[in-house]
């Protein structure tokens, strides 16, 4: 395409480096009544498309392994929050005022009996602490991931996408309303 033949909200769209993309309406991704979309845009910028040109705003999902996003005909009403449900891997994820549930759930382990000997104990406290210390320092917009043995990942709260199993979730806009 070029340069004559770019609308308007293509342009736009150029200048935030969106990912313009593919979509099927079939759920199995085969090709049927193929529709570009547009993802890897802020939640911000895809309210003020909606404002400008009046494009809808829905929740796309591409199978590991496709060509074709998937149009899931669900409108987009928030960004996607970071929860233990979309991590992988995640044995929780904590937010900026969860210290005390934290607390509890250390607390618990420990009475429990999840391990065996003193250093062992002395160890996964002092790898706790650093994590309360980290849940302590979160921002209203961070999440704190938890994995195994301690290893730990700040990311942001909100996202407008994310990988979980063998999918991928995006957040984007599209012409029209299907």
């Amino acid at each position: 395409m070029n340069k004559s033949e770019i609308t308007p909200l293509e342009e736009r769209l150029e200048w935030v480096d969106a990912e313009k993309i593919e979509t099927t309406s079939d759920r199995t991704g085969y090709p049927r009544f193929l529709e570009n979309a547009w993802i890897g845009i802020s939640w911000e910028y895809a309210l003020k498309m909606k404002e400008d040109f009046g494009v809808s705003i829905e929740i796309f999902k591409k199978k590991d392994g496709w060509n074709l996003w998937y149009r899931t005909g669900q409108k987009a009403n928030a960004m996607f929050e970071n929860t233990v449900d979309i991590v992988e891997n995640a044995l929780n994820v904590w937010h900026c005022d969860d210290e005390r549930d934290y607390f509890e759930s250390v607390r618990e382990y420990v009475a429990d009996g999840g391990l065996d000997t003193m250093d062992d104990v002395v160890n996964y406290i002092n790898d706790c602490a650093v994590i309360h210390e980290k849940i302590q320092t979160l921002d209203d917009d961070q999440v704190l991931v938890e994995y195994q043995d301690c290893e730990y990942e700040i990311i942001d709260k909100y996202v407008m996408s994310y990988h979980y199993d063998t999918w991928t979730y995006a957040i984007g806009i599209i012409k029209g309303s299907f």
